[in-house]
């Protein structure tokens, strides 16, 4: 990919793809301390702003990449060109990922000035609870090629963690279990994101 092609496709999918979903990401952040109480919290209490809603932010990132392409006439248009189709996806996810990153590193730093005992453990389990989010949505959007089911599916993903999902197999995928004072779990969820990612461009190859 030459540096032209790389910064045209960076300028166009920012514009048109990433910035409206970015926003939607960002106006939820802005939301969450009318949700929750954010100040002076301990350990364990600043852990339910940061998963409990702000990892929505890594489904409303991710599962949008393959957005452009959902359109069969769009998808064969982008197939034929030089630039592998593959790549702009993976660039796509990348600074999505960014994007999820420097929210949670605003909210972050913004509890932190409100008294609230977080550390870089609270910024690295927050911000895998929403990568693994947005990998199911991202992975059910690209496989079935229709992003409104990987938004579906990634939010009846995290709607589960309501129930039964701290319990036994799916315990170790559990979105909230900081706010339980376990961060063992997001070992899993990031590996499990991982692979999910992996296996989204084996399948679109």
């Amino acid at each position: 990919m030459e540096r032209r092609d790389l910064k045209t496709i960076c300028l166009i999918n920012l514009k048109y793809n990433f910035l409206p979903h970015f926003l939607a990401a960002v106006l939820l952040a802005l939301f969450t301390p009318v949700l929750f109480r954010v100040e002076a919290l301990d350990g364990v209490k600043s852990a339910y702003p940061l998963e409990m809603v702000l990892s929505l932010v890594g489904m409303i990132c991710l599962t949008p990449v393959f957005l452009p392409e959902q359109e069969e006439g769009i998808r064969d248009v982008v197939r034929v060109r030089k630039t592998s189709y593959l790549a702009v996806g993976l660039l796509r996810l990348c600074y999505s990922l960014l994007g999820v990153s420097l929210i949670f590193g605003a909210f972050v730093l913004f509890m932190y000035g409100r008294e609230c005992d977080v550390t870089l453990r609270h910024l690295a389990g927050g911000i895998i609870s929403a990568f693994y989010l947005g990998a199911v949505g991202f992975a059910a959007a690209g496989i079935s090629r229709n992003v409104i089911l990987g938004y579906l599916v990634s939010f009846l993903c995290y709607v589960s963690n309501f129930g039964g999902a701290g319990k036994g197999f799916w315990a170790s995928f559990y979105l909230f279990s900081m706010a339980g004072g376990s961060f063992q779990e997001k070992y899993w969820l990031l590996g499990t994101g991982l692979i999910l990612v992996f296996l989204t461009f084996l399948i679109k190859r």
